[in-house]
């Protein structure tokens, strides 16, 4: 249930146009089952105007630092160890692929839209126009493989943590999931999304049947095989799904949310000294990423 922070609209827009084939190849989607995409999907909540649950907040002030304070501290070590691996290579990244290095954003809610107004404004044409070099195959095969061995050379402490945090997960999830109030929320989400109308993908998951229709008309514009006027007419009709997607997962959202916090409070409280357990172990890991951890995170 983690919610780490919005990644910037430029940054989305530039995965989504410029390092998608790229990262894809690379394991970096995350619906591709990488180490950080899923590791991360835990109890822990993070984002810029939601208060953290319990356990982010007693991690961050335990570890020091925030989930997403590391996370990121791990993209900047792996992005400067990625330019100089393909640099050694003979080749050149962009300065704006240089910032974007990472993996690749979810789509969600507002994605849509923030496509379908770069394409209004000439952002995107401006940021595909610059594709031609990521698809020379070579090019996109040694970015591949450096982005591969950079996630091996720096792995991501959440990783560990949120590993030994697996039981307290699963205890936290069982019964918040068993409470009549989630069960209730749960029973009124499923019904919002059935009203919607929208057709779920062969997953079942209507979140990941509207990233794949997104990504859809972005490669066909990127291809120039969509004109400017019908892919903005069809991201923008994907926006309003989204919307309504959005709206009926958030209502779940706030109710689960309230009771996981409850039960977190609970175990943390049965659990004396866990977190402090587990920051001891990883000290030594987050200490080669010290230099960025302190840094300012919007370089």
């Amino acid at each position: 249930m983690t919610r780490l922070r919005p990644q910037s609209r430029s940054r989305r827009l530039a995965f989504a146009l410029l390092l998608a084939p790229v990262a894809a190849g690379a394991g970096c989607s995350p619906s591709s089952g990488s180490t950080d995409s899923t590791n991360q999907q835990q109890n822990v909540a993070t984002t810029d105007d939601v208060t953290p649950l319990p356990l982010e907040d007693r991690l961050t002030r335990v570890l020091g630092h925030s989930l997403a304070e590391i996370f990121r501290a791990v993209e900047s070590v792996r992005r400067d160890w990625i330019v100089t691996c393909v640099t050694d290579r003979g080749w050149m990244l962009t300065a704006e692929q240089q910032r974007n290095l990472g993996p690749a954003p979810a789509p969600g809610s507002g994605y849509a839209e923030q496509i379908a107004d770069a394409i209004e404004s000439g952002e995107l044409a401006a940021v595909a126009s610059g594709q031609q070099e990521a698809e020379d195959p070579a090019f996109a095969g040694a970015v591949t493989d450096c982005v591969s061995k950079a996630e091996s050379e720096f792995p991501n402490p959440n990783a560990s943590i949120l590993d030994q945090l697996e039981q307290f997960n699963v205890d936290v999830a069982g019964r918040a999931q068993a409470d009549p109030r989630t069960v209730a929320a749960a029973s009124e989400r499923e019904e919002c999304l059935a009203s919607t109308g929208i057709a779920a993908g062969p997953g079942g998951s209507l979140a990941d049947a509207l990233a794949f229709e997104i990504d859809s008309v972005v490669s066909s514009f990127v291809s120039s095989g969509l004109g400017s006027e019908e892919a903005v007419r069809e991201l923008r009709q994907l926006a309003q799904a989204e919307r309504l997607v959005a709206d009926c997962l958030q209502a779940y959202a706030n109710v689960e949310d309230m009771v996981v916090g409850e039960v977190q409070t609970d175990l943390l409280g049965q659990n004396p000294g866990l977190l402090e357990g587990i920051a001891e172990q990883v000290v030594v890991e987050l200490q080669r990423y010290e230099q960025y951890l302190d840094s300012d995170p919007s370089t």
